[in-house]
């Protein structure tokens, strides 16, 4: 499905790429660094990177700021962000490096995914009491659907041995996400 997304170019941007899918069966379009000059993160800090874009959306659309998997393989995860549709002002994505070395950002660089989508607007509806006999999982949370098999997971990070990974600072938290039968370690950022 297509749906019409007006975007602006920063005057000073003009030489940026406009947001594009890579292949046609791409779900998210290709956001490009608008640095002034090369922008080094240090290891484990993080840098709001400008794009020199800003969209106005159509009515009912949202749009989410998501990570590449070419930057995370190299430990640079994306805080993932929200554009809400009445957001006029210019889109920034804030990366940050989880490695042990500077990672460079170039202007023009391929940072972030942006990725359209309907939005629901809820109508809440206050109950006295929720049936959580409804589903299978109930009120079944953190962990409740795979903590079990955690004895059996086995974890590879091609950029870290396991000394490395024990090694990584508290604020840095992995969380398991259950991704049908196998597990992926998601990055958590430190705010949570």
């Amino acid at each position: 499905m297509e749906i019409p997304v007006k975007v602006q170019k920063s005057h000073y941007d003009q030489d940026i790429p406009l947001p594009s899918l890579a292949t046609p069966g791409a779900a998210g379009v290709d956001l490009h660094a608008a640095v002034k000059s090369t922008t080094v993160i240090p290891p484990n800090s993080s840098s709001l990177i400008y794009t020199g874009l800003r969209f106005q959306l159509p009515p009912n659309t949202k749009a989410e700021i998501r990570g590449r998997s070419s930057l995370a393989a190299m430990q640079v995860f994306v805080h993932n962000g929200l554009i809400d549709q009445d957001f006029l002002g210019e889109v920034c994505v804030l990366l940050y490096n989880n490695s042990a070395i500077d990672y460079i950002v170039k202007r023009g660089d391929r940072i972030a995914q942006l990725v359209f989508s309907p939005l629901y607007r809820p109508i809440f509806q206050l109950k006295d009491k929720i049936d959580t006999t409804l589903t299978q999982r109930g009120s079944g949370g953190f962990g409740s659907t795979g903590v079990s098999s955690l004895k059996n997971v086995k974890l590879t990070f091609p950029s870290l041995t396991m000394e490395e990974f024990q090694q990584i600072p508290p604020p840095i938290l992995l969380k398991l996400v259950d991704v049908g039968s196998c597990g992926v370690w998601d990055y958590l950022p430190p705010e949570y």
